[in-house]
């Protein structure tokens, strides 16, 4: 077989990976409440309803993308909607593969490929209906295009980077911190330095012209959730900066697995080191707006720096190519060979923690190991979908017992995670009505009653946030409140609580 062949025959192979490490298991994990808001927003947009909802908190192309999915998926709506990420996710890895080929070789490419279809943090999330893994395709594309346009000092190729950063900050306002590629793809690929200058001045002038005014948009209407997470000033910055970089610490040994971490602190340790200004390039693109992140962030989650996987698989790629390229003399093997076997094996191994991980993912997401933080999101606190599922399932069962059709009364203080899970569920049951009442207050036995006398009515209560209480059965105890269902998370935590109402008859 002569290499080009053999190439194709690993891109195929590399690609089918792709698809099956992000098919399998695709809905094992329950939406957890932000996806649940994701696909509402698209199902309003699919028709023409609140259109500006999704940029008014930063996404965009995820939700526009979705509104065209969400109209054919029928009651397989979380499925769908998880493919069209998948779909980003395939473009992120051909992106990838070309971006690492023409910094620096086929192998290096195809070991980026491999890690970054088994890394568990891109696997986890690359399954989510969520705006982070579509930010890091066009950050993806944003490299590549920029790396080009630098490289070769064209208009037309400059012209042509704009779109991919631009449509990363409509994919996540958070983009934003990421603008900078095609300077950095400048300033480390361009060279002589002026001959890159029309093609870096057509890509910034063409994603101004795309981003300026939406994120003016953005940022005047969501001042309130900037300063939420961004924090200002001197005072507390310390604290801040050693809270946040614990953070980091826990997370990337967790999602990205220790060889990881260090092959890619490896791949930067050899740009440096050579003075390697393809590595100094991806290096800056991946810790950038990371050290921006650990300096200001007060409120952030690992997704934020999802985008960092794209070149930071490149730099643990070339890492262990440089590794084995060293260690192929002292096992008796020709200097300079391609050493591909010995590169297999290599990357095998480096990838052990990390399938181990990915198997957990594919069975059982609730038993994977992930970082603390993650798991009070997606498993055991209240905003994963474990618990919600089953009451929804609950009251699917429910309105198909029901013909005359079903009022369920949602708590207006809880947590939105069931009322959302219950709203993309139901969108297009005409038979079920949805109320909410702050169901802790006395007062609301009158429209309770009103309701259960109309048609056969259950009660969600789901849990509150902090400072709140839970409220209890007695205020509807005069209308025969039964529980019907309750649900836990994996920890054993209270989810939800659902009654039937049975108003007593009424007096002649």
């Amino acid at each position: 077989m002569n290499p080009a062949t053999s190439t194709r025959a690993f891109r195929t192979l590399l690609l089918a990976a792709f698809a099956a490490s992000r098919l399998v298991g695709l809905t094992r994990l329950p939406a957890f409440v932000d996806e649940n808001l994701h696909m509402s927003w698209a199902m309003y947009v699919a028709q023409g309803e609140r259109l500006g909802q999704p940029w008014s908190h930063g996404r965009a192309v995820q939700v526009f993308a979705n509104a065209l999915v969400v109209p054919w998926a029928g009651e397989n709506t979380l499925w769908a909607s998880r493919c069209l990420t998948v779909a980003f996710g395939a473009l992120t890895l051909l992106a990838i593969l070309a971006l690492a080929r023409r910094l620096y070789d086929e192998p290096t490419a195809l070991v980026a490929g491999g890690l970054y279809v088994l890394c568990p943090m891109t696997l986890f999330y690359d399954r989510l209906v969520m705006a982070d893994p579509v930010m890091s395709t066009f950050v993806a594309l944003s490299l590549l295009a920029s790396a080009r346009a630098a490289q070769s000092g064209r208009v037309r190729d400059g012209l042509l980077a704009g779109p991919p950063a631009a449509l990363a900050v409509l994919s996540k306002a958070s983009g934003a911190l990421l603008l900078f590629v095609p300077l950095a793809a400048w300033l480390a690929l361009s060279r002589p330095l002026r001959r890159g200058l029309p093609a870096l001045g057509a890509a910034l002038a063409a994603t101004a012209s795309l981003v300026a005014w939406p994120l003016w948009r953005f940022l005047e209407a969501s001042r309130s959730m900037a300063e939420r997470n961004v924090g200002g000033g001197a005072a507390g910055s310390v604290d801040r900066i050693a809270r946040n970089l614990a953070l980091v610490a826990d997370w990337f040994p967790e999602w990205w697995t220790l060889p990881l971490v260090l092959l890619t602190l490896g791949g930067v340790l050899v740009a440096l080191v050579r003075r390697d200004r393809r590595g100094l390039y991806l290096a800056a693109v991946g810790l950038l707006p990371l050290a921006f992140l650990v300096v200001t962030a007060t409120f952030w989650y690992p997704r934020y720096i999802l985008y960092a996987a794209v070149p930071g698989v490149i730099l643990a790629a070339r890492g262990l190519v440089e590794l084995v390229g060293g260690a192929a003399p002292r096992l008796g093997l020709p200097a300079g060979g391609p050493h591909h076997a010995l590169l297999g094996v290599a990357t095998a191994l480096a990838l052990v923690p990390a399938v181990n991980t990915d198997l957990w993912l594919w069975t059982d997401p609730s038993r994977a190991p992930m970082p603390g933080l993650e798991r009070l999101q997606f498993v055991d606190g209240w905003p994963s979908g474990y618990g919600v599922g089953e009451t929804v399932q609950f009251v699917r069962e429910e309105l198909a017992r029901r013909p005359e059709g079903l009022t369920v009364v949602v708590n207006s203080r809880a947590h939105l995670t069931t009322r959302v899970a219950l709203g993309v569920a139901f969108r297009r049951a005409r038979a079920l009505r949805f109320e909410d009442l702050p169901l802790e207050r006395a007062d609301v036995l009158p429209l309770l009653e009103t309701w259960a006398r109309e048609r056969p009515t259950l009660v969600v209560v789901s849990p509150v946030p902090e400072g709140h209480t839970r409220p209890s059965p007695g205020p509807w105890a005069p209308l025969g409140a039964t529980l019907a269902i309750e649900t836990r998370k994996p920890n054993g935590d209270l989810c939800d609580q659902v009654y039937r109402l049975a108003p007593p008859p009424r007096e002649n």
